[in-house]
Parts: structure tokens; sequence; C-alpha cells
């Protein structure tokens, strides 16, 4: 049962969680007796490492916090687009949902009407390769210049100038999703300039 489970955080790119591990039917004192053996490390609540990989802070958030979405600064890191760490995690949840309070986790709380919540949701791959939940692209442009999110204007203007240059950017998507979150005059206005 042990090795079962090492492989399959090997395939993981050396994370496993509580929730694989129930689903495969194993049992969670494995996971105990690997950490006190010192083949696995616990990286956050629910979540196990392998020692010889590299932590990853997106996953363990996006795994504690499941109807979190990356959004503003975050999913501009996590899409290439700005070369700025994030000081703070971005995640957006929806209006009625329970947010996190932990201040030391350093996360940006928004709350997302249903309306508005899911739209251009997508999966994007972390630095450290497991798969978490952000805006697109198209519509992470469009959240970074609405008055409510407060987004360094050099950030937005990055942003946007990294954009131009994409040869896969979509923008029917930026334009559908402009009219959307009511800020068309604001994209048109980048976009002008820069194509």
């Amino acid at each position: 049962m042990s090795n079962k489970i090492l492989n399959l955080a090997k395939q993981n790119n050396g994370l496993i969680t509580t929730k694989q591990v129930d689903k495969l039917g194993l049992s969670r004192s494995e996971l105990t007796r690997l950490k006190k053996d010192g083949r696995l490390e616990e990286s956050a609540r629910g979540v196990y490492i392998l020692p010889d990989y590299l932590d990853d802070f997106f996953f363990n958030l996006q795994n504690r916090y499941t109807k979190g979405i990356f959004n503003l600064n975050t999913a501009l890191y996590l899409h290439n687009m700005s070369d700025r760490t994030p000081e703070e995690y971005d995640m957006a949840f929806p209006t009625g949902s329970t947010r996190p309070k932990n201040v030391e986790l350093k996360i940006s709380a928004k709350t997302e009407s249903q309306k508005f919540y899911g739209v251009g949701k997508v999966a994007v791959e972390t630095p450290a390769g497991h798969k978490v939940t952000c805006y697109s692209i198209e519509r992470t442009l469009c959240d970074i210049v609405r008055p409510v999110n407060r987004v360094d204007s050099q950030i937005v203007s990055q942003a946007f100038k990294v954009y131009a240059q994409m040869p896969n950017k979509n923008l029917k998507d930026l334009g559908d999703f402009a009219k959307l979150l009511k800020v068309q005059d604001k994209i048109n206005s980048y976009m002008e300039v820069l194509l």
C-alpha cells in the first residue's frame, strides 16, 4: 500500500492528497506512517509531498479552498503575464460562500456574483507543475481594469503589452468578457494603442 501511495505521488509531480487516497480506498493511516518514516512531508492540511519535490503553495490553497478561483495579480502571474511574484494570493469566491479568514495565508479574497463567478474559469499549471483553477487571460484583463479592483497601473500596462504580442490571443473572448463586465471602453483604449 505504501508503494502505491508513493508511486501515485510521483505521477502527480510529488503530491498526494487525502482525497486521492480516500478515492482509491487506501488507508489514511498509511500517509501518517509514510510521514513518520520521512518518506512524505505534510505540505498543508490534507496535502502531502515527496521530500525531494518542490512545494506548491498555489495547489495547497486551491486544495484547501476548493471554491476559490485565482484572479487578478495571481492570475497574471500564473499566465506568465507578470513577472512579479504575488505578495498576496488573489482568489474569487461566489457570493454567499465562506471566504478564508486566515491572515497568515496572505489571501486577498473577493466575492463575485453567481452571474460572473464561473465565467472564464480555466485550468492552468503552476510553476511546480500542478493544475489549479484560474480565470482565463481575457477574463483577467477585464478584471484588472474594473474599478472595484485596484491593480497597479504598471502591472496593467505590462499585461496588455504582453497580451498584444501573444500569438494565441482571443480577441472575441476579450470583447465578450469586456461587454459582460462593462469595461469595453477601457479594454478598447488599451487595445487600440497596442494593435
